[in-house]
């Protein structure tokens, strides 16, 4: 079927003559009244100045504990008629300066509409191995509205319907400084959005820019399929877009909560919040995790920390989450050349499978450390070699085997790193994560300046 025989590859693809060019909707919904009559009044409709949208999520810890988010947060309308919306597109492709309001609305496929789209035929039906959790959306947009640069963790199949789109899409294992893990802008890039602020620009040496993506021209009829974490930015065409996307979940997309069930060293759950041990504690299995990218011993933990965690992550937002409210003890703990006391003995709870005798043991904190690397998808993980016909999106990329590896490497790095703010949220608080990995990624101490981020 086409979705298990593409979505094995983890590799971007333009599938022409595909089920999705013979779809009803091809011929129908150019026709904005016929979609005004079936659609009627819309529950979404989102507004903006400017023309990118930055999706937020204000549940997220850092937005209610520090009431941090995007720079240029969109607003939302409900209850919006269609026609306004088509209107209001047609307004925008038409106005200038100030006057100019961008709009974009995503929903559901609603029943009204479904049977333009079918997805049978696809290789998604619901009984299929990769199609758990499928969800059809119908995007509406128009006048170049553009989706910041973001990834998602399930895969997507990506029909254009009406008019143009342009996808920039970027690998896992591409440098786009994503927002850290509580943060509401999680999954989305700080590039363009907070390096437009001069100050974190220059916080930051000048050195932030976008990797050159893989560029995709969507014409209607074709569909792209976009591998789970696989970063990409969408910008509509000036006249009215409607296009559908197939979503469902990916086995990426379980591992982190399989990483979190596999529970805390004792050090973490039974020190008092704030105590010396606690943070020494945190210290001690974060440097066990670092290993699992490469660190060799202390030093090397604290640079792979500094450079995946402050630097890309928090380095350029830093004033906005107060990395420089660091407590005292935090340096003696923290400093590059500290050497840790180990925690005393803890008997570690009765958890099944857990054989860990003595907390003040190194093999202690690698045991759970490999724990949590195995919840992080299968080692050495490889794919099918039948491709099927279609334009690799690729060009120039490593052959088919190795960068599906990458992949699968990439994708669990995000994910350690995920899970390493995680943790450290837990034991020192989302307040004072920043400044955790600032101290303690082996950087400088709060009085000297900021470093520049590597190139």
């Amino acid at each position: 079927a086409t979705g298990e025989r593409v979505v094995a590859e983890r590799t971007p693809r333009v599938l022409v003559g595909g089920p999705g060019s013979e779809w009803p909707a091809l011929r129908r919904w150019g026709d904005s009244s016929y979609l005004e009559e079936r659609l009627g009044v819309l529950d979404s409709v989102y507004h903006n100045t400017a023309p990118t949208f930055v999706w937020e999520n204000p549940d997220r810890e850092m937005g209610v504990r520090l009431g941090v988010g995007a720079r240029a947060p969109h607003t939302l309308r409900d209850a919006v008629p269609a026609r306004d919306l088509f209107s209001g597109i047609t307004s925008c492709a038409n106005a200038s300066g100030s006057a100019v309001e961008y709009l974009y609305s995503t929903l559901q496929l609603p029943p009204s509409l479904a049977g333009d789209a079918p997805i049978s035929g696809m290789g998604l039906a619901e009984h299929h191995p990769v199609a758990r959790g499928v969800q059809t959306n119908l995007w509406l947009g128009g006048c170049g509205s553009t989706a910041h640069p973001h990834f998602d963790v399930s895969h997507n199949f990506h029909v254009q319907v009406v008019g143009r789109k342009t996808f920039e899409l970027w690998p896992p294992w591409a440098r786009l400084h994503m927002y850290p893990f509580a943060h509401p802008a999680d999954r989305q890039s700080m590039i363009g959005d907070v390096v437009d602020n001069a100050t974190a620009f220059a916080n930051s040496g000048g050195q932030v820019y976008l990797p050159t993506p893989v560029v995709v021209k969507l014409a209607p009829g074709e569909m792209l399929y976009i591998p789970p974490f696989w970063a990409h930015r969408v910008t509509a065409g000036q006249s009215l877009t409607a296009s559908v996307s197939i979503w469902w979940d990916s086995p990426e997309g379980d591992w982190f909560n399989a990483a979190c069930r596999v529970g805390l060293p004792p050090g973490l759950m039974r020190s008092q919040p704030g105590s010396q041990h606690r943070i020494e504690s945190l210290v001690l299995y974060v440097h066990a995790l670092a290993k699992a990218l490469g660190a060799q011993d202390g030093a090397s933990a604290r640079d792979l920390v500094r450079h995946y965690l402050y630097d890309d992550r928090y380095s350029l937002i830093e004033a906005d989450l107060r990395c420089k409210d660091v407590p005292m003890n935090w340096q003696d703990v923290c400093s590059p050349g500290a050497k840790h006391a180990q925690p005393p003995s803890l008997s570690p709870p009765n958890w099944p499978g857990r054989d860990v005798a003595n907390e003040a043991s190194s093999d202690a904190w690698a045991h759970y450390a490999q724990q949590v690397i195995r919840a992080l998808g299968p080692e050495g993980t490889t794919a099918q070699t039948d491709a099927p016909p279609g334009k690799v999106m690729a060009s120039g990329s490593p052959s088919h085997r190795n960068t599906t590896i990458e992949h699968y490497v990439a994708v669990r790095r995000t994910l350690l790193i995920d899970y390493m703010e995680h943790v450290a949220g837990y034991a020192v608080g989302v307040a004072r994560v920043c400044a955790f990995f600032r101290v303690c990624g082996g950087l400088h101490l709060p009085e000297e300046k900021p470093a520049g981020l590597p190139t």
